[in-house]
């Protein structure tokens, strides 16, 4: 979602479509075609509209019209399935506090200028599939699936200032945070603590050894909320 001139616009891809939709009305307010498909979540500073895409590349939109203001390569692959595979297809894309776009692949993470679409920095690792985290100070906690790995990371240069081995594949799974610790389920339903300030494990806790977990967990209370393919739903008591 994003507010233009005053307007609410949810941004929803559809096939291979990009769509702003007017958020009380339902009323489409523009359409992009022909990018290839994108089942990430696009993100937004109020100007432009960025998105991945199932070609390859990163676009950036005009928020209030849809026009293409630039796109960004984020592979050097050259078929068309191995762009899509190693793009940006299933990213949550995230404007940093800093205005730099944070968009992520199967192989490495870019910060963007949003104006320009120059990279500002890149990590090493596979991002795409984890939600990324954006901290009360300004620095983003990102979860590396590939390498099993959360890291704290400064949005301005993209060096870690710490990276904790979580042990198991933290797919689309993302992380809670409760009083200072970031609880991270994985898909063999193995749940991690680590500290935000030192990145230090607290615990691990096998929530189930029969089911697969890739749902993101929420925080009500002092309650952590976990879902998993068993069908159930775990209540984990944080403070």
């Amino acid at each position: 979602m994003t507010t233009v001139d005053g307007r609410t616009l949810v941004v929803l891809s559809a096939g291979q479509t990009r769509q702003a939709v007017d958020a009380r009305s339902g009323e489409t307010v523009w359409t992009v075609a022909g990018q290839g498909m994108f089942a990430g979540r696009a993100a937004s500073d109020g100007t432009r509209v960025y998105a991945g895409a199932g070609d390859g590349n990163v676009y950036a939109h005009d928020a209030r019209t849809g026009a293409a203001l630039w796109s960004f390569s984020t592979t050097t692959r050259a078929t068309a399935y191995s762009r899509l595979i190693y793009g940006p297809w299933a990213d949550t894309l995230e404007v940093l506090p800093n205005g730099l776009l944070l968009v992520s692949t199967v192989t490495n993470a870019f910060a963007l200028d949003p104006a320009t679409g120059e990279p500002r920095w890149s990590m090493t690792g596979s991002y795409i599939y984890a939600p990324k985290l954006l901290l009360d100070n300004g620095d983003v906690l990102m979860f590396d699936d590939g390498g099993r790995t959360a890291a704290r990371v400064d949005p301005a240069t993209g060096q870690a200032r710490w990276t904790a081995g979580l042990g198991a594949r933290p797919v689309n799974t993302g992380a809670a945070i409760h009083d200072n610790i970031a609880w991270t389920p994985t898909t063999t339903g193995l749940l991690v603590a680590l500290d935000l300030t030192t990145g230090s494990v607290r615990t691990r806790l096998q929530l189930t050894t029969t089911a697969y977990c890739y749902s993101p967990p929420v925080v009500i209370g002092d309650m952590l909320l976990v879902g998993d393919q068993d069908g159930l739903l775990h209540g984990i008591a944080v403070a």
